[in-house]
């Protein structure tokens, strides 16, 4: 499954799983005690057979891209955090960017998927998370 919010209950996440399915689960501190429900691992997200794209897909620039060099720039991987019935998901890019994007909304696609089993794509789509995870913790530094 994928991790797709946190529950306004303190310690529950929403876990989608591939069949379409979406159930809360205990993970972390609640105040009270601490549970973990399901274990983390690494692996593609799988897109339920109704669906043409879900949260936690990886994307990049489309044919319809017309927002500049807002994800970065033309090799950025990005990952989808919400999608909405009418063709629009939402993206958080490396650069911590995150926007809403047409997905077949009047036949536009500013996004194509990325194949996570392609080894390029998940070097680049690595470097990138390590690259400004790197960033952010040495402007961090610099703050303190």
């Amino acid at each position: 499954g994928t991790v797709t919010g946190h529950c306004d209950k303190a310690g529950w996440i929403f876990v989608e799983w591939d069949n379409g399915q979406t159930f809360d689960y205990r993970y972390g501190n609640n105040g009270l005690m601490e549970a973990y429900d399901l274990t983390v691992c690494d692996e593609p997200r799988h897109i339920p057979e109704n669906q043409t794209i879900a949260t936690g897909c990886l994307v990049r620039r489309g044919y319809d891209w017309q927002w500049g060099d807002q994800d970065g720039s033309e090799e950025s991987i990005g990952t989808v955090y919400r999608v909405e019935g009418r063709g629009e998901v939402y993206v958080i890019w490396p650069n911590g960017v995150k926007s809403n994007y047409r997905f077949g909304y009047k036949n536009k696609y500013d996004l194509l998927l990325c194949d996570p089993r392609d080894p390029e794509i998940m070097q680049l789509y690595q470097f990138q998370k390590e690259m400004f995870s790197d960033k952010k913790s040495t402007s961090s530094e610099n703050k303190q």
